[in-house]
């Protein structure tokens, strides 16, 4: 049994189960209490927990989904996994998240385009074939490029997968709904040779972007103790 986490979007997943039977649940990250999706990723890790009828002991891996998005959400959700494979001596495997979010939409005869806030007007973007084949690299496209970009590449009937609201670019995205069983899907990827201290200190979030905060020490100020 695995547990997967994603939590590089404005919808946080948690996953437990197998090949065969996964129990999944997810949590917008819409600021309540209730629903502070990476920020309560425990709770929803029991209740996953719960509903499979598992217990921790039972985890035998542990996939995560490595990004690009949230830099908070991604910390926060590798933090977790961390810890977590470190506790349970268990191995652990980030994963791209636009692999996890396209594996629902696989298959329906066009070509997948996933996309995710950049921040600046700007997107990531990733083109996969139908049948969920990479057909390049993770690329930051402006919005009002989206389209032209995707269009050079595979033509115009493509399915969008994401969770931003593009409309005023003319575009429609698919929120995937299931993006912890698909990384589940991907458990079989685990390392092989079991825990290893290093390798899970070695887990590391694939921002694309680098990050734009700089400590008092990168801009030239005095810390005072």
């Amino acid at each position: 049994m695995y547990l997967a986490i994603e939590t590089s979007g404005p919808v946080s997943f948690v996953a437990v189960g197998d090949d065969k039977k996964t129990s999944e649940v997810s949590r917008r990250n819409d600021g309540s209490v209730e629903a502070r999706g990476s920020e309560s990723i425990h709770l929803m890790a029991r209740e996953a927990l719960q509903q499979s009828n598992s217990s921790w002991r039972e985890i035998e891996g542990i996939v995560v989904g490595e990004g690009p998005g949230s830099f908070t959400g991604l910390r926060i959700g590798f933090g977790f996994a961390q810890g977590v494979a470190s506790a349970l001596k268990v191995p652990c495997l980030q994963i791209s998240s636009f692999e996890a979010w396209i594996k629902e939409f696989e298959g329906q005869g066009s070509a997948i385009v996933a996309i995710a806030d950049a921040q600046r007007g700007e997107y990531f973007c990733q083109t996969f074939s139908a049948q969920g084949h990479s057909l390049g690299e993770i690329v930051i496209v402006p919005g009002v490029d989206l389209v032209s970009h995707v269009q050079a590449l595979v033509g115009d009937k493509v399915i969008w997968v994401g969770f931003c609201d593009v409309s005023q670019h003319g575009i429609s995205a698919n929120p995937p709904l299931k993006a912890g069983s698909s990384l589940i899907a991907r458990a079989r990827k685990l390392p092989k040779g079991g825990y290893s201290p290093l390798k899970i200190a070695e887990l590391s979030p694939n921002y694309i972007r680098a990050v734009s905060a700089r400590t008092l020490a990168d801009r030239g100020k005095k810390i005072i103790l």
